[in-house]
């Protein structure tokens, strides 16, 4: 077992916080990086991915709304794979199934 192990996800939540984002906007930043990563987004890694971190910290920074608006859909539609209807029903984005 590998002890003292750092991920990109934490390293990036040590540097926002180390700059002056808010620490809940940090935990969710953390979140949608590790998301990013673990579920391969692939198509948002330059939006909220280890590459992004530095442009994440900024607009956590200018724009902490937008950042916690944005984050948290795309933690809530895991990474816009699925949409959520107002009644409910959830879709997928790929398939347009209903689950």
């Amino acid at each position: 077992m590998v002890k003292n192990q750092t991920y990109h996800w934490d390293d990036w939540k040590a540097e926002a916080l180390k700059q002056g984002v808010d620490p809940k906007l940090a935990i969710l930043g953390r979140a949608v990086m590790r998301e990013e990563f673990q579920h391969d987004w692939d198509n948002l890694g330059s939006e909220v991915g280890v590459e992004a971190g530095p442009s994440m910290i900024e607009i956590a920074l200018n724009n902490p709304d937008k950042a916690r608006e944005r984050w948290t859909h795309l933690l809530d539609t895991d990474g816009e794979r699925v949409r959520i209807l107002p009644d409910g029903t959830i879709l997928e984005y790929h398939s347009g199934r209903k689950m």
